[in-house]
C-alpha cells in the first residue's frame, strides 16, 4: 500500500498493489522468477488548497472563487493497472525484463477530454554481474566487484542508469550515473551499505549534475532489510547480499 501526498496536501495518490510470483530452478546455477502485479489506484485533489491565476488579486493576494473550478467536476478518480516481469539469476549473473502499466490507464481529472492523461506503458531491462577478485594466487576471494545497468523506456523517453559496486568484509560502496538516452547526464548516485546473514542497511544520496546543479540539495534514502528466517548457502536470494565470515559474499 502506497500513500503519496504532494504540494502541501493538495494532491494525493493512493495505491493498493498485489503481486504473485512463480519460481523455477533452471539448473544447478540459475533460477527463474516470473511475476504479475495488479494495482488499484486513486488520485484526488483537495480543491480548497489549489490557487489559480484568476483568483489572485495583485494587491491583496488570494480572494474569490476561480472559474477554473468549473472544469473539475470530479476531483477524484480511480483506475486499475497491471504489470509483469521475469528474472533470471545466479550467484554471478542476473538479468530481467519488466513491463509496467500494461493497461495504460487514463490519469486525468478531465475525463471528457479524450486522448489526454494516458499513463503510457513502461519497459525496464536490468543486467549485472558479480566478479570475485583473488589476489596473490589465493583461492579465497578478497572482495567482489559488481558492474550493473538499468534501462527504462516509456513513450518517447528513455533513461539509463549504470554503476559499479565494490564489496569487502560485509561493507559495500559504489556509484551510479543516471542519464537519458541522449547522453545528457542527470545525477550521480553514491551508495554505502553493510550486510550480515540476516540483515542489511544501505544509504544512498543523489547529487544533481544537470542544469539543476546548485538549485537542489539532492535526495537521500535509507533502506533496512531483515530476513525473518535463516537461509542456507544453497538458497541464494536475488538482490540480497549474504555475507559469510569465512568466504565473503555468496
Amino acid at each position: 500500500m502506497l500513500n503519496d501526498e504532494q504540494a502541501a496536501g493538495s494532491y494525493r495518490s493512493l495505491q493498493l498493489n498485489a503481486a504473485y510470483s512463480v519460481y523455477i530452478r533452471i539448473n544447478r546455477e540459475y533460477r527463474f522468477h516470473g511475476a504479475i502485479q495488479a494495482t488499484f489506484g486513486q488520485n484526488s485533489l483537495n480543491m480548497d488548497k489549489l490557487v489559480f491565476p484568476d483568483n489572485v488579486d495583485p494587491v491583496y493576494g488570494n480572494h474569490g472563487v476561480s472559474r477554473e473550478l468549473e472544469y473539475f467536476n470530479n476531483p477524484r478518480y480511480a483506475y486499475v493497472d497491471f504489470s509483469s516481469g521475469i528474472l533470471v539469476y545466479g550467484q554471478k549473473i542476473f538479468g530481467g525484463l519488466v513491463a509496467h502499466h500494461l493497461a495504460e490507464p487514463m490519469q486525468s481529472f478531465l475525463p471528457e477530454q479524450e486522448g489526454t492523461g494516458k499513463l503510457y506503458r513502461k519497459y525496464t531491462a536490468h543486467f549485472g554481474v558479480r566478479l570475485p577478485v583473488y589476489l596473490h594466487g589465493h583461492r579465497r576471494k578478497k572482495f567482489d566487484v559488481s558492474p550493473q545497468m538499468v534501462l527504462h523506456y516509456q513513450h518517447h523517453f528513455g533513461q539509463i542508469n549504470y554503476g559499479i559496486f565494490g564489496s569487502y568484509g560485509g561493507l559495500t560502496t559504489g556509484a551510479w550515473f543516471r542519464q537519458n538516452l541522449g547522453l545528457r547526464y542527470d545525477a550521480l548516485v553514491l551508495l554505502a551499505g553493510f550486510s550480515r546473514r540476516r540483515w542489511q542497511i544501505t544509504y544512498s544520496h543523489d547529487i544533481a549534475v544537470s542544469g539543476l546543479w546548485g538549485d537542489t540539495g539532492g535526495a537521500s534514502e535509507i533502506s533496512i532489510i531483515f530476513l525473518l528466517k535463516s537461509i542456507t548457502r544453497e538458497h541464494h536470494l536475488p538482490f540480497y547480499d549474504i555475507y559469510d565470515n569465512d568466504f565473503g559474499f555468496q
